[in-house]
Parts: structure tokens; C-alpha cells; sequence
């Protein structure tokens, strides 16, 4: 197929030899030997003088007098056939994809059998190559205007529904296009908080799509506490052998696990570079209805980053923001990460979290459309507040729930 590709583009070019300076066409690109060496003629000679005789010719030196006939038999072949101008550039782009492809798989093979940090960057930048190339945007505005004007005339969608207090106090939140940030000190529900949100999403819609990025706890126990908060079943009754011998007990906890057996929710506690998670996240997020996929990486400190050179880690975590808010406008999808805030709120009279208490970096505060904070009432330790303090697509405000420790419920 792809030699097939390779000589429509060159019978294109020898239609119309001014193409050739439209695209950026290197002959590396090219696995046919026969093409690849009329590329290179035709790329040293000037648009007006690459006729067939002055390709052939531009090569004669290097061949006998029966090589110079085959070689111009070829081109005369490739001349003769139909060409359509329409498929030069889409030619050019699968000759493009196949070339990164290749070099990601020889890259793949050589980290195979030698697993260096060289050969590591090497595939790690072949395999982003490959994901950015079939990112493609067209800068079409139609089927965007067309959009906007539906949902002016039939109402915007609420997006992904979750816990109805935060739709109601805070419009389209999951909405798609959003990176969101909860930030908590810790011990205080970061992990609990995103864990209920999930639950509220696989009650009201179990034909969401979640992703859950555990860097902290193992998948054994984000499935624990999930058991926990759907069966409404204490963590202790839970693990232990006398809870089926409650016949109610027994039927939550049967629920609970159908809940989840029927949901389309993922949980990966190996997963931990940023370059990992992306892939995750497009490979699935790729396969989704809009407003049908949701992701969580918790927590966002412990993401790692491959990288040529040793990074600082407020660079690192520039990285890791950038790449996950990009991917969210690129498939528009709502991504929630959490976050560990400074020490120095401890100390300070007033225990209402700020922007500016977002651990090690800036870049929390200006990549994510929308930053919420988890705190506990100074006066009442169950009750928990979520104040968001950044939202560029809605409200500011703050809503307080009871948070119940046997079932790490937060109501």
C-alpha cells in the first residue's frame, strides 16, 4: 500500500512539478528506492526544469545506457497513469504517518533490547510524535457555530452529571474542554472527595467512560472504598467474613458490586509518568460520546515526567498541567487532578485555603479552568468545605457537606 502511495505522489509531481515546493516532502520519508531517488533529483532542480528527460538525465552519470532506459521507462509509467491533484495532500500525510510509525516501532525495538534513558526519551518522543500527529485540527469554524447555536436555542448541556449540589451552586462544571483542580492539605478527603464524585456519575449515568490515575493508593483499595460508599457499609464490616452473614448487608454489597461490575470505570495504580496518563487518556477518551468520558489523576505531585534533562520540579509540574490541559481542549474532556497545598496554611489564623497555597507551582492556578479547595470547618471537623476560588466558565462560591468516616461519605 504505502509503495503504492509513494508512486501516486510521484506520478503527481511529474504532472505538476510545482507541488513539489507546496509540501515538505524529504526523501527519508520514502521507503520505495526508485521513488526516493526521483525525490532527491527533482528537489535539486528548479520547479520549470523538472521534466522527465531532465530527471532522467540529472541521473544519467551514475548509470549504464540500459540502467538510463529502465530508470526512464519508470517515470514514463508513472506518467501515464490518472492522477488527481485531490489526493496529493492526503498522500503526503499518510506517507507522513507511516514514516513516524515506523520510527516508533524502531524505536520501540531498540529500547526493547537495550533499555536505556537514551533509548527511553527516544521512543517516549517517537510515540508523542505519533499521538500529535493524529491530533489534527482543521481550524473549522462551522461545526462549532452550528453547535453554539443549538445549545442557544435548546439550552447548553449540563455535562457530566455528578453530585447535584456542585451542578446546581456551579453550571456545566464537568463539563468538556476542562482541567479542574482540587487542592486539600492532607488527610482532609482529596482522594474520598473524587472517589464520591465517581459514585454520584456511575448512579446517574453508568455509560460514562471514567479513568481513575491512582499514584497513591493501590487499586485494591480505591475498589475498597468505593465498595464502601456505594454499599454505605462500614470498612470493617465490609472486610470482614461476618458481613454475609447480614442478609441486608449482604444485598448492598451485592449491589454495590454490580455498580461497579456494570460501570465503564477504570482504575490504574502503575500508571505514573505523564507521558502514560496522556496515552491512556486519548486511547479511551478517543472511543467516547462527548460528555460520555471523565478522567482523575490523584494526585498530581507524584506525576512523573520523562525528560532529556533534569527538570526543577515547579518546571515539572509546568509540564504536567500544560500537556493535561491541552489534552483536554484537543478531546474536549473534563480531566480532575488533585493537589497537596503548603504547610504555611497551618499556621495561619485564617484556615481558608487561597490560590496562591497551591503547592510548588504556578501553573496550577493559570492552566486549569477552575480550582476548588477542600478544608475543614475549624469549629466542626466533620463538616467539610468546598470553596471553589477560581472558575473561568462560572461561579465562585463554596458548599459544605458532613463527611461520615465510617462510610467516607461526604452528604
Amino acid at each position: 500500500m504505502i509503495s503504492e502511495i509513494e508512486e501516486r505522489i510521484i506520478a503527481n509531481i511529474l504532472h505538476k512539478p510545482i507541488l513539489l515546493d507546496s509540501v515538505d516532502l524529504p526523501p527519508s520519508n520514502f521507503t520505495n528506492p526508485f521513488c526516493k531517488q526521483v525525490i532527491e533529483i527533482a528537489l535539486k532542480l528548479p520547479a520549470g526544469e523538472r521534466s522527465l528527460i531532465s530527471i532522467a538525465n540529472e541521473n544519467s552519470i551514475k548509470l549504464s545506457e540500459y540502467e538510463f532506459a529502465t530508470f526512464y521507462s519508470k517515470l514514463n509509467s508513472l506518467y501515464a497513469r490518472t492522477i488527481s491533484e485531490g489526493t496529493f495532500l492526503n498522500d503526503i500525510e499518510l506517507l507522513k504517518q507511516h514514516r513516524i510509525k515506523e520510527k516508533l516501532l524502531g524505536n520501540l525495538a531498540t529500547y526493547h533490547q537495550y533499555q536505556t534513558s537514551a533509548n527511553l526519551d527516544n521512543l517516549l518522543t517517537s510515540i508523542q510524535n505519533y499521538q500529535s500527529f493524529n491530533d489534527s485540527d482543521s481550524g473549522e469554524l462551522t461545526k462549532t457555530i452550528t453547535q453554539i447555536t443549538q445549545n442557544v436555542e435548546e439550552g447548553a448541556t449540563a455535562g457530566i452529571k455528578t453530585n447535584p449540589k456542585i451542578e446546581q451552586r456551579f453550571k456545566h462544571f464537568l463539563v468538556g474542554s476542562k482541567l479542574i483542580c482540587i487542592g486539600a492539605r492532607p488527610g482532609v478527603g482529596k482522594t474520598a472527595f473524587c472517589l464520591n464524585l465517581i459514585c454520584s456519575t456511575l448512579i446517574h449515568d453508568p455509560s460514562v467512560h471514567i479513568d481513575f490515575f491512582s499514584l497513591e493508593m493501590n487499586k485494591n483499595e480505591i475498589l475498597t472504598r468505593l465498595m464502601v460508599m456505594l454499599s454505605q457499609v462500614n470498612s470493617n464490616v465490609l472486610t470482614s467474613g461476618k458481613a454475609l452473614e447480614d442478609e441486608n448487608i449482604s444485598k448492598r454489597i451485592s449491589q454495590a458490586t454490580d455498580i461497579l461490575k456494570q460501570s465503564k470505570l477504570r482504575v490504574y495504580d502503575s500508571v505514573t509518568s505523564l507521558e502514560g496518563i496522556l496515552a491512556k487518556i486519548r486511547k479511551n477518551a478517543k472511543l467516547c460520546a462527548k460528555n460520555k468520558y471523565l478522567a482523575f489523576v490523584d494526585y498530581i505531585g507524584l506525576v512523573s515526567v520523562n525528560s532529556k534533562r533534569s527538570l526543577e520540579r515547579y518546571l515539572q509540574l509546568g509540564k504536567i498541567t500544560r500537556e493535561l490541559k491541552i489534552c483536554t481542549n484537543s478531546l474536549n474532556i473534563p480531566i480532575i487532578v488533585t493537589s497537596q497545598l503548603n504547610r504555611g496554611i497551618e499556621f495561619r489564623q485564617e484556615k481558608e485555603p487561597q490560590l496562591s497555597d497551591l503547592r510548588e507551582s504556578g501553573s496550577i492556578e493559570q492552566d486549569c479552568n477552575a480550582v476548588a479547595f477542600l478544608y475543614r470547618d475549624s469549629n466542626n471537623p466533620n463538616l467539610v468545605n468546598f470553596a471553589v476560588k477560581k472558575n473561568r466558565e462560572g461561579p465562585l462560591g463554596r458548599i459544605s457537606f458532613n463527611f461520615t468516616g465510617d462510610t467516607l461519605t461526604f452528604v
